[in-house]
């Protein structure tokens, strides 16, 4: 947070009378005579509230959770009666919602029972799977970082059904509703731009403008209050597929309690709570020390810090370091945002602010070189030195454009400090000069326009897996031309490990080629020195060569070289280039 600034009344501060300015919101209850005694009681209390927020908002930590293996596999036959589906996932889960279907050949409901979670990770749906025919699991989870995960897998009893009635309904119910996921998006921008706001303005008029009240209080607390409780309800209807008639039912509004976002909303409600009866207590204009700024201050940033411990911070290792660098990024965003906003607001005033200006011109430097250095932190941390992750997937071009919106404001904020800051500090109480005052007022107005955006994009990035995550191979799946036909290779999952690979090879005619005897392969790479990684493959067919768990020993770029032999004397060779993902873990 920025500093505080210590002043006393005298030339160049503002006016401590905060009724002499029309309009400004806040109810006092002087306090001239507040004893050291009373303020380190009271910080005592702020401190005591922070660690509430940290025991009820920081759940164990995980991250975007990726399907990895299910019994029955997807599109798999198998033989008998099936009395559950298993689902594992890479990362912790919680299923708070009843939201896995499965559904039996002639269409008909055959989930026995309510999903559980088993060791954290797989999440095990009992079924009633005696019926012969194609079977087919719709499954919505909530993973470690609040974002909700779905989808739908098929099996199939003896043998495929002759129509696809229970796939559609999988697949229906697995479907996003996109205008819910849009209305979740507007309720947290709203909430995020109405905490930001509070917090920035308290602090300006705590520790940049001593003697002034924050204007707009109130309507801020109901914007943030009503977006938390409506971005909490629309978290539930989205993770669970309901209907917002249907989420607000008990047992969905106590169950959304359990998940990371929902966590989260409900301390941020308490504290909101709080700093409004906070704020009813303090009388912000009578602020005159760093000590009374920082007990005013704290309880206003408390609400965006219980913010950080509901996204993707709470969930990405290592957390001890992530999560508190993204409260730094909250904070300092905050101090910028909301001190913009005051600050336009306090021109509006008569009176020489000079002072103020130049206070906010050095606080606002600040907050902007933090927002930039935790800003590229989090942005490596969950895309990486990737291009591909950062061109290729929705995450990294939304953190894309929020940095070169944040790169406009920035000539703005170069004209104010050359131009109007100077013009302004020179001032007297008698002489202002109304258009260097309107020029700052234009400047800064633009700044908030880009800003706004900016806390847009940001409420979009929250609810976006990050690109890590959505880059993470899942299978390579590659055909490549030969002299005489094709070759399609499958690695399947495509990560350290063991990895399930089919070579298919087709003649000129598309079909498979029954005229091949042997297949061999080796793997090259890894960033690891490996010349010659041998792998034996089996026959398993016409033209269809395999191994059921060849392990790939390392992550990173591995080359992969297959010789097509047809009897003695006929060989052609193919090559490629893949990437494999880190370990499953």
């Amino acid at each position: 947070m920025a500093p505080c600034v210590s002043t006393t009344p005298g030339a160049g501060s503002e006016p401590a009378n905060p009724r002499k300015r029309g309009g400004q919101q806040g109810v006092s209850v002087p306090r001239p005579n507040r004893t050291q005694p009373g303020l380190r009681a009271a910080l005592l209390r702020v401190l005591v509230l922070f660690v509430v927020v940290f025991a009820a908002a920081v759940p164990s930590a995980g991250a975007h959770a990726v399907l990895i293996d299910s019994q029955p596999g997807d599109e798999a036959t198998v033989d008998g009666s099936v009395r559950e589906v298993r689902l594992k996932f890479n990362e912790s889960i919680v299923v708070a919602f009843g939201g896995s279907k499965v559904w039996g050949p002639d269409g008909s409901r055959v989930d026995d029972g309510d999903a559980s979670v088993e060791g954290g990770r797989t999440l095990v749906v009992p079924i009633d799977g005696a019926a012969r025919g194609t079977y087919a699991l719709s499954y919505r989870i909530v993973s470690g970082d609040g974002h909700p995960v779905r989808g739908a897998s098929t099996f199939h009893v003896g043998a495929r059904s002759g129509d696809t009635v229970s796939e559609d309904k999988a697949r229906a119910a697995s479907a996003g509703n996109r205008s819910v996921e849009v209305a979740f998006g507007v309720a947290r921008g709203i909430a995020l731009a109405a905490l930001l706001y509070l917090a920035g303005a308290v602090v300006f008029a705590a520790c940049i403008a001593p003697g002034t009240s924050p204007r707009w209080v109130v309507p801020a607390l109901v914007l943030a209050f009503v977006g938390v409780v409506v971005s909490y309800l629309l978290d539930a209807a989205n993770a669970a597929g309901f209907s917002l008639a249907e989420t607000l039912r008990w047992d969905v509004v106590r169950a959304e309690a359990s998940t990371t976002w929902g966590r989260s909303a409900l301390v941020q409600l308490g504290l909101i709570a709080v700093l409004a009866l906070w704020l009813r207590m303090i009388d912000v204009a009578r602020v005159r020390t760093w000590r009374q700024g920082a007990l005013v201050a704290l309880p206003a940033m408390a609400p965006l810090l219980a913010w950080s411990a509901g996204g993707h911070a709470i969930a990405t290792k290592p957390v001890w370091l992530r999560l508190p660098l993204d409260m730094l990024h909250m904070v300092a965003a905050a101090v910028w945002i909301g001190g913009l906003v005051a600050l336009i607001l306090l021109m509006r005033a008569p009176g020489a602010h000079g002072a103020t200006v130049r206070r906010w011109s050095r606080v606002a430097m600040a907050a902007v070189g933090t927002l930039v250095a935790t800003g590229l932190y989090a942005s490596f941390i969950e895309i990486g030195l990737s291009w591909e992750a950062l061109s290729e997937t929705t995450y990294g071009r939304l953190v894309l454009i929020k940095a070169l919106l944040l790169l406009a404001t920035m000539p703005l904020a170069w004209l104010n400090q050359r131009r109007n800051v100077p013009a302004l500090e020179a001032e007297a109480a008698d002489s202002v000069d109304p258009a260097s005052r309107g020029r700052l007022r234009r400047y800064v107005a633009g700044e908030l326009a880009i800003l706004a955006v900016v806390v847009g994009v940001t409420a979009a990035l929250i609810q976006t897996p990050p690109a890590k995550s959505s880059i993470q191979p899942k299978l390579v799946d590659k055909v490549i031309p030969l002299r005489t036909g094709e070759l399609q290779l499958v690695v399947d999952p495509a990560r350290v490990g063991a990895n399930e690979i089919h070579v298919y090879v087709s003649n000129e005619r598309g079909r498979l080629d029954e005229t091949v005897t042997n297949v061999t392969m080796r793997g090259k790479g890894g960033g690891k020195g490996i010349e010659g990684l041998e792998i034996p493959l089996l026959p398993s067919g016409p033209g269809h060569f395999t191994t059921p768990a060849k392990t790939i020993p390392f992550a990173g770029s591995w080359t992969f070289t297959l010789q097509v032999e047809r009897g003695t004397f006929d060989s052609q060779a193919a090559s490629f280039t893949t990437s494999i993902g880190k370990a499953d873990t």
